[in-house]
């Protein structure tokens, strides 16, 4: 079973969250919610999820800014993080920030199974979480000076060297990645 919370300011969509959940995946366990900054750190602080469910903007702040105190108090966050928000111009910057998926408001049923099928995938497989630290550093530092990016495959998140992209190719709804010395993506 895969522990999970929700953190969003919208208690209707965490109901909705839930029951969709509830109908497409049995495997997923929703173990807390919190509807603020303040309620969201605490909760993750008693709680060690394995995915967090995690709103952008909430009454108090953001959704970076609990990552970022967490980092502050206990150091490495040990979830995965998908980000569901109304405001699609946090897409790109959430996946900058090693999301393992954007999911935007209202919650499309088709789309939040693709997302749980990525979850299963990088649960079952990764136990590092050098994705999340990335997603810190990035948020530390201006978006100018990323020198690093995490990008999500079939089979886990890897680490790469901006300098190292030669180029990016549009494939249907994918971006094939050319690195250096390998074409991985």
């Amino acid at each position: 079973m895969i522990t999970a919370v929700l953190i969003d300011d919208d208690k209707h969509l965490r109901e909705g969250l839930k029951a969709l959940l509830q109908r497409y995946n049995h495997e997923i366990n929703i173990i807390g919610e919190a509807e603020s900054v303040k309620t969201g750190v605490a909760l993750l602080e008693q709680l060690q999820p394995q995915v967090i469910f995690l709103d952008i903007h909430l009454s108090d702040g953001t959704g970076f800014d609990i990552l970022e105190q967490l980092a502050k108090t206990k150091g490495k966050t040990s979830a995965h993080i998908v980000f569901i928000t109304a405001h699609e111009q946090y897409a790109l910057k959430a996946f900058k920030f090693s999301a393992l998926d954007f999911i935007l408001k209202p919650v499309d049923p088709e789309e939040l199974q693709n997302t749980l099928v990525k979850i299963k995938e990088v649960v079952g497989k990764s136990n590092s979480f050098d994705h999340i630290d990335l997603l810190l550093e990035n948020i530390r530092k201006k978006v100018d000076n990323f020198k690093r990016i995490a990008l999500s495959t079939s089979d886990g998140i890897h680490l790469f060297d901006v300098s190292d992209i030669i180029r990016c190719e549009a494939k249907a709804n994918y971006t094939e990645f050319f690195i250096k010395t390998t074409n991985l993506f």
